[in-house]
């Protein structure tokens, strides 16, 4: 993410931050305003960032927002399972970053 961040800052304006799993979850708890998150899918361990998508889905603050998952190329189980949690999109780890402004520019 943070090699992606100056370009995506470029991109979406300055509201672009790179935050840890307990400052997101800060985040959300009150009424919170984040309209995208970002997330891989293994963060520390494997399947920490979908764990953290089924968290940020059950907040009243984040539950609509959208939440596109990083997976790697051979992480098709992976994929899937962030897609029936209710991920909005995947993006691939070794996506070009242009590829990566503009779908998330859709979401």
């Amino acid at each position: 993410m943070q090699t992606w961040r100056p370009h995506l800052t470029r991109a979406f304006g300055p509201h672009v931050e790179v935050m840890d799993r307990e400052e997101v979850l800060a985040e959300t708890a009150g009424l919170g305003g984040v309209d995208l998150f970002v997330i891989p899918a293994d963060m520390d361990r494997p399947g920490d960032g979908l764990r953290l998508m089924s968290e940020l889905r059950a907040r009243p603050a984040s539950r609509h927002a959208a939440i596109c998952i990083l997976v790697g190329a051979d992480a098709r189980e992976t994929a899937a399972v962030a897609l029936d949690l209710g991920a909005n999109d995947l993006l691939a780890v070794d996506a070009p970053v242009e590829e990566v402004a503009i779908r998330l520019q859709t979401q």
